[in-house]
């Protein structure tokens, strides 16, 4: 009976430690690093609501793209960079199921090479989603109210 005590006490020990060290690695760095959705299909509601974080200066974690531009790289054109093409955003953006994608240029936001696209929500909203050149993952979205437009 007392060896299965002490081997009890002893996981109980481990589980106990290794889930306050677990728990610490999650808070230890402020500044998380966002490198993206994955667009495999349309966004749930969770995604969706990661997205919108990122647009939010006050909320969002520090975002890491594919393709670092210098300083003067932003005042280039960079269209030999970015690996993905114009069509393949396009593409991707209509397949979150958002909406319809209007417009789409090659920006750069926080010194990396993405597409902005302005996308007609489903029902009727503006929308700006930002992709990584990179890879193609969805960085940010911005949903614009009704009553911005007054």
């Amino acid at each position: 009976m007392k060896r299965s005590n002490k081997k009890y006490s002893l996981l109980l020990g481990l589980v106990l430690s290794s889930g306050l060290a677990f728990s610490n690695m999650s808070y230890a760095d402020d500044n998380q690093v966002f490198n993206g959705i994955p667009i495999q299909g349309a966004l749930s509601s969770l995604q969706m609501t990661q997205l919108t974080a990122q647009s939010d200066e006050e909320n969002d974690d520090e975002l890491q793209g594919q393709i670092k531009l210098s300083w003067l790289q932003s005042f280039q054109d960079n269209t030999q960079l970015a690996q993905i093409t114009l069509e393949q955003a396009v593409t991707l953006g209509n397949k979150t199921g958002l909406g319809k994608v209007i417009e789409a240029k090659l920006d750069e936001d926080e010194d990396f090479l993405v597409w902005e696209m302005k996308l007609i929500g489903n029902h009727g909203n503006l929308m700006e989603l930002t992709l990584d050149a990179g890879n193609g993952n969805a960085l940010k979205l911005d949903v614009e109210d009704q009553d911005d437009e007054d």
